[in-house]
């Protein structure tokens, strides 16, 4: 696990200017910068083997949201694929760094099915409808503890028609930067349209690859462990082609449905 290295690499492969129209290639000086932070129960990282980039470990970000069968684990559809192309594959809600299996804070996950839109191509993205996509569930097998949703809690899914929104963003990068000890980073700030894209767009730095698939959380409650997951890093460029810039689809009809 200490090893792994991010699905969505290509995020860190080199200075590239954001795909958005109009935007600057260097972030504002007044862009905001995520935080470091201990995480969020329902919040955590896949590990899993087998996968494009190498034969490494590599993971993504995923967080718990409330379904009937209290399994189900949101994640973007760019790391389905990862997933649906691995032997092995675990999540691990609220990972820490450098614990081994036994002590990490909740235990870890085994993955079961994955689902992902059917339009959502294996590899790669073409055009707006399908980054519009990028959005996927897994279910996960309960472990010592029980199921995961009653063990760390849950988000809810939520659908909505409205890009302007106050948002917790969370995910965990990887060591890129200042994250030497890949811990998860939020940065609490307001969405928009990305233009021409069924997508929201926020502005704040430090979101280098292993974010994807990352809940947008709206209204979350500390003690209550709740709130509400609008998107999921992802999209345009697999969620964004610098650490400033990210993207997520907007759940509609289509998230819905899945």
């Amino acid at each position: 696990m200490a090893q792994a290295k991010p699905i969505d690499a290509a995020r860190d492969a080199g200075p590239k200017a954001p795909s958005a129209p109009n935007s600057p290639a260097a972030a504002p000086r007044d862009t905001p910068h995520a935080a470091h932070f201990d995480g969020l129960p329902m919040v955590g990282t896949f590990f899993f083997d087998g996968t494009p980039v190498g034969g490494n470990a590599t993971y993504c970000t995923g967080s718990v949201v409330r379904s009937k069968g209290k399994s189900l684990v949101l994640t973007a559809g760019h790391c389905a694929n990862g997933l649906n192309a691995a032997t092995h594959s675990v999540f691990v809600p609220q990972y820490q760094f450098l614990k081994i299996p036994a002590n990490q804070p909740w235990g870890l996950f085994a993955v079961g099915d994955v689902y992902k839109d059917p339009r959502y191509p294996n590899t790669g993205q073409t055009g707006a409808v399908v980054s519009d996509l990028d959005f996927a569930f897994v279910t996960v097998a309960p472990n010592s503890r029980g199921a995961i949703e009653d063990v760390v809690g849950a988000l809810t899914f939520t659908t909505s028609t409205s890009y302007d929104h106050n948002v917790t963003v969370i995910g965990y990068p990887s060591h890129a930067g200042d994250n030497s000890q890949h811990k998860a980073i939020r940065c609490d700030v307001p969405t928009r349209r990305l233009h021409g894209f069924r997508q929201m767009q926020m502005e704040c730095g430090g979101y280098h690859s292993g974010v994807s698939g990352g809940p947008w959380i709206r209204g979350y409650n500390a003690s209550a462990r709740t709130g509400e997951v609008i998107g999921n890093v992802g999209g345009m460029g697999g969620g964004g082609d610098v650490d400033w810039i990210s993207y997520a689809p907007l759940y509609g009809k289509d998230a819905q449905d899945l």
